[in-house]
């Protein structure tokens, strides 16, 4: 709650500034990159991946439907058929996919989520918004971080771990 204090008292929600097209029109348009908060699902890197990845390689998810099970894809793949999400959308990358699925998807996980033990799926989380076009989560960031510091470099056998803790002393 105090973070989205400062957010708010920092006055980057509302840095616009207004743009006049060749035709005249005025459009208003973010003025920079500005933090904002809203509640996201508990699915890693959704806005990068496709929905049924994201719900395959999510902790959440994996640990109450044990996903890395063939009885675990099935029972995943279950839940997305009974919210009536079709196999080849849930597939399709989260950026093309039909806007009416993504309006739709709150309501859904919170109504069918449940019955699979998929309970608080929705926290507050922190964005990075770049005008209209980007919108990166502070949690796929960690994503990003923990997996290069968690990989290895072959070529010379030495550890992103190692290297970050040699850049930043």
């Amino acid at each position: 709650m105090e973070l989205e204090q400062h957010i708010n008292s920092s006055g980057n929600l509302d840095s616009t500034t207004s743009v006049t097209l060749k035709d005249g029109t005025k459009v208003t348009a973010p003025n920079s990159s500005r933090i904002a908060y809203e509640y996201e699902p508990r699915l890693m890197l959704l806005q990068e991946w496709n929905m049924f990845d994201s719900m395959l390689c999510s902790s959440y998810v994996a640990t109450k439907m044990k996903t890395w099970s063939d009885n675990g894809i099935m029972k995943m793949q279950f839940l997305l058929g009974r919210m009536g999400f079709a196999r080849e959308e849930c597939k399709q990358k989260f950026q093309y996919m039909s806007i009416e699925i993504k309006r739709q998807m709150k309501d859904k996980f919170e109504r069918f989520f449940p019955e699979f033990g998929l309970t608080d799926f929705y926290y507050r989380g922190f964005f990075l918004l770049h005008g209209y076009s980007s919108k990166v989560s502070a949690a796929d960031v960690v994503y990003g971080v923990t997996a290069l510091l968690e990989s290895f470099v072959e070529s010379d056998g030495s550890c992103a771990s190692s290297q970050f803790g040699e850049a930043y002393p």
